[in-house]
């Protein structure tokens, strides 16, 4: 197994280092030069599962700086509070910093351009790695890194030799048949874990063909992913990333019979059809923030789940039962006959002709004494929207609410089909603190189950100081609004949605972000038509979260736990220097973000946006 292997998981432990660089990397004052090295992609061999790559990272640091919420880090307000917590991380990390065997400073000046890391399934062998690294020349960081690196394998056992190329020091860490090797070439280091895909990617650096074994930039899935997520001249992608994910599966799992097994069940649900997926990232272009690309890469003709799934272009405006407080809002729509039909497929396949349609009549249509196709599937549109929202009212930890709503066509026939699940959960649950009730709000009904009994033991735990934070018991509710079937684990969501139909709330479609969120998405679909569309208002999630930072219950927690945790009592001892913002001083930097789907012969294509203030 993976974890077993000594050289592997040292390359792996490498790897999460030069990620722990990324996070850890501050903004620095100077660009790196133009680099005029092959690209990635032109390197890694065409079998390559899984590639990662950002162009350059003190580029993308930079970029950061200007975005909604790099700004806000620099806000007055702000700044602060964001300066404490950094260095009371770096504190932090210098109570390790012997341990590691690094300091802060190698770290953060370690990776100085491009950073990629790279799967690649060779055919009928295990699979390899391979990553990249950007350094600056002579850099002691980087030296630094390399010799703690060198230091764990020597403790580990393993022997490490050193070779001189015709063109790179190759120095090779080997114990058993595992083999790490990395050299570097120009201001690029470079770490394998098979010696002989690290001499292809010398002979293609140095213009040399590797004999039948195609670059990266000839796959054809690669091609067919990344042309559709490349970006413009005047902004090229600053991250991309695609995946095999059924090859990378196999490569990994090469020897375990049992997932070689499952497998090769992946045609019979249909799942051989998914053939990639990729996407990339483009930050500070013009009006947007970011854009980010990802596509699903579909065969055709398509069968089994992904059939099962098939998304319907259409027009997505909000339903008027959709309150504009929403946090997030997404709207699409499946072809539930279609659906079913590959689920009846599926089903009978995997048992015997006849299967699907013999449960569906005894777990269904006679327990509930209805025609499945009659009283369930046409009395549905296919329409489903998903919405996460928060109690004004409340801060809890579990404030939000997810709801979402399915769109049905008869009002009268979903109304009796309800009536009948309700008959039927009341029949097999006597309890009376289990049933449904109805109320009424603005004359529609609303079903829900009880959960005062809930709330009351929560409340009572934490009176007790058996729980520090305030939590609520949710309230599964549903009523039919608008030819919807709108459901939510809080009755006062229902409400708010009922409020909204009627005309007594502010409605998502008339909200002024949202259209302005709406034209963008008209422009950049130009004739096409989404297959789904995305709404997001992070305002709404971080006006909850300063509320419960500022809150009792955060407060007496840190209070409490400080004395026995030194982090807890240096953050406590943050906040008290530099409180909390309030809401209302920052609420600009939170600017609505959209996004859709839209789906092709090739499969689907998803674009998501962020804007910049005042666009």
């Amino acid at each position: 197994m993976l974890r077993q292997n000594f050289m592997k998981t040292r390359f792996l432990a490498a790897c999460c280092l030069s990620l722990f660089v990324l996070g850890l990397s501050t903004i620095t004052n100077q660009i790196a030069a133009q680099n005029t090295r092959p690209a990635t992609d032109t390197l890694l061999p065409e079998t390559t599962v899984l590639y990662i790559q950002m162009q350059d990272i003190r580029q993308f640091m930079q970029e950061m700086s200007k975005t909604n919420f790099g700004q806000m880090f620099q806000d007055e307000k702000v700044a602060p509070l964001v300066d404490d917590l950094y260095n009371q991380a770096r504190d932090a990390f210098s109570d390790y910093q012997d341990e590691i065997g690094v300091s802060w400073d190698d770290i953060a000046g370690f990776p100085t351009g491009e950073i990629c890391f790279a799967v690649i399934a060779p055919r009928r062998a295990d699979a390899q790695y391979a990553m990249f690294i950007d350094v600056e020349p002579e850099s002691s960081a980087a030296n630094n890194v390399m010799s703690r690196l060198e230091e764990l394998a020597e403790d580990s056992g393993a022997d490490i030799e050193v070779e001189e190329g015709e063109e790179v020091e190759f120095i090779t860490y080997r114990r058993d048949d595992n083999v790490f090797t990395r050299f570097q070439i120009e201001n690029t280091m470079i770490m394998t874990s098979d010696r002989k895909l690290a001499e292809q990617i010398v002979d293609r650096w140095q213009g040399r063909e590797v004999d039948k074994i195609r670059p990266l930039s000839e796959n054809r899935k690669f091609i067919t992913i990344m042309n559709r997520c490349r970006g413009t001249k005047e902004a090229p992608p600053d991250m991309r990333f695609f995946m095999d994910p059924i090859e990378m599966a196999k490569a990994l799992t090469r020897g375990n019979v049992g997932a070689q097994t499952a497998i090769n069940f992946l045609p019979a649900l249909g799942l051989d059809g998914l053939l990639g997926i990729g996407g990339s990232a483009i930050f500070d272009d013009k009006e947007f923030e970011s854009i980010s690309h990802m596509h699903v890469l579909l065969a055709n003709p398509r069968a089994g789940i992904i059939r099962m799934l098939a998304l319907k272009p259409g027009n997505y405006r909000p339903d008027e039962w959709v309150p504009a407080n929403a946090a997030s809002y997404i709207s699409t729509s499946w072809d539930v006959r279609q659906m079913f039909a590959e689920l009846r497929t599926m089903v009978d396949f995997f048992s015997s002709e006849g299967t699907f349609d013999s449960q569906v009549e005894q777990n269904i249509e006679q327990q509930l004494d209805i025609n499945f196709e009659e009283d369930f599937l046409k009395v549905l549109d296919g329409r489903f929207t998903f919405l996460t929202w928060y109690d004004p009212d409340t801060a809890a930890v579990n404030s939000q609410v997810n709801g979402f709503g399915i769109g049905i066509k008869d009002t009268e026939k979903a109304i009796t089909l309800l009536e009948k699940i309700r008959e039927r959960i009341e029949r097999d649950n006597q309890s009376d603190r289990e049933r449904l009730t109805e109320s009424k709000h603005r004359g529609v009904t609303i079903w829900s189950v009880p959960n005062d009994e809930a709330q009351e033991r929560l409340d009572f735990d934490r009176e007790q100081g058996n729980m520090r934070m305030t939590i609520r018991a949710p309230q599964p509710s549903f009523a039919i609004i608008d030819n919807t079937f709108v459901f939510g684990d809080n009755i006062k969501f229902i409400q708010t949605c009922i409020d909204t139909s009627k005309g007594n709330g502010n409605r998502l479609v008339d909200d002024e972000d949202f259209d302005m969120i709406a034209k963008r998405m008209t422009r950049l679909l130009g004739t096409d038509m989404p297959s789904a569309v995305f709404y997001a208002q992070p305002g709404r999630n971080f006006e909850m979260l300063i509320k419960l930072a500022d809150g009792d219950d955060v407060l007496d927690f840190l209070e409490e736990e400080a004395e026995e945790s030194p982090y807890l009592r240096r953050l406590k001892d943050s906040l008290e220097k530099n409180p909390v913002p309030r809401y209302s001083d920052i609420k600009k930097y939170f600017v609505p973000s959209g996004g859709f789907i839209t789906a092709d012969d090739t499969g689907y294509h998803l674009l998501q946006f962020n804007l910049k203030q005042g666009r």
